[in-house]
């Protein structure tokens, strides 16, 4: 805020002042929030909040960090996004025609694997083989070795795609069954980024 004065004088040199203060606005403020941390592929919704602003919004852009537009208009106060990897996404709100305030938010993205394997199957039964069912963030299974309890190898498959029944285990050693009981699995998955991850466990024959 500013104080002034005013100093009138006519033609007969007669003099009157004033004083007044004009207060100045207060600075919008925009605030940018939503889970910024999410799992490979996981959406999330980003908001915008804008105070302290006097007149009415023009418009509202977000971007992503390539400049390509995520939302436009009037109503993009929320967005959402599922980003594969770590994104920044920048708003612009546009007001009193021509006047702008921005901010930019990063969403952190958290590489994980995502499968399922069984701890049981019948090589007679519906579950007729032990198989990796993967799912998208999973690029193939780089090997699948199955031991005994004495440690013997008794079925080892390299690159398989995740989720192929007809690669598993059927539960045989040289076409005949193995004996009922507990059998060790390792397992070397292959990532969306090319790194290597490794499952250990048990899956019961029966």
């Amino acid at each position: 805020p500013a104080s002034y004065q005013v100093l009138v004088t006519d033609a007969n040199s007669c003099t009157a002042n004033d004083a007044f203060t004009i207060a100045s606005s207060a600075e919008p403020t925009l605030v940018l929030s939503g889970n910024v941390n999410i799992i490979s592929g996981q959406p999330t919704q980003l908001t915008a909040t804008v105070s302290n602003l006097a007149s009415t919004v023009d418009s509202i852009i977000w971007v992503s960090s390539d400049g390509s537009i995520i939302c436009k208009g009037t109503n993009c106060l929320t967005v959402n996004v599922a980003p594969e990897k770590d994104e920044t996404y920048c708003v612009t709100v546009f007001f009193n025609n021509g006047c702008t305030v921005d901010k930019c938010i990063t969403v952190k993205v958290q590489k994980v694997s995502v499968i399922t394997i069984p701890n049981v199957f019948s090589p007679d039964g519906n579950n007729a083989s032990f198989f990796v069912q993967g799912f998208e963030n999973i690029k193939n299974i780089k090997s699948m070795s199955v031991f005994d309890r004495w440690g013997n190898l008794v079925f080892l498959k390299e690159n398989i795609a995740a989720g192929d029944r007809s690669q598993g285990w059927d539960g045989k050693l040289n076409s005949n069954k193995v004996t009922p009981g507990v059998y060790v699995y390792k397992i070397e998955l292959v990532t969306l980024d090319d790194k290597i991850e490794i499952k250990v466990g048990d899956v019961t024959v029966l």
